[in-house]
């Protein structure tokens, strides 16, 4: 069965800019479409993932595999999709794995995310 195949997701990936708000001199987040349609296999993450970002004070409740061809950065927002288009749920990138590519797979990497509850 070929890797692609257990890809059971989709992501549209956004990266986020930071700049400084005109009326309110604070800081203000916008994010711009970096990927569409990216396959991916979205997973509630293990506990010892979990207990890595705890440490750092970070929750992490899922873990996203997807093929390196898209770079991915931490605080990055990553919305998931199922096969039939609808949303799995909206996620914060705290931190990116990277897998060499193995017996014929090519790499891949893990994004440890957190949902966010909207």
């Amino acid at each position: 069965m070929p890797f692609d195949n257990l890809l059971q997701h989709t992501m549209t990936v956004y990266t986020g800019t930071v700049a400084v708000d005109s009326v309110s001199g604070g800081n203000a987040k916008t994010y711009t479409v970096l990927a569409t349609g990216v396959p991916c296999l979205i997973n509630t993450t293990s506990s010892a993932v979990a207990e890595r970002y705890d440490r750092h004070q970070l929750t992490v409740s899922h873990t996203v595999a997807y093929r390196q061809a898209v770079a991915i950065r931490v605080q990055d927002k990553v919305i998931g999709y199922d096969r039939d288009g609808g949303v799995v749920g909206t996620f914060v990138v705290h931190g990116v794995r990277a897998v060499p590519g193995v017996g014929g797979i090519a790499s891949f990497a893990y994004a440890d995310v957190e949902q966010l509850v909207e």
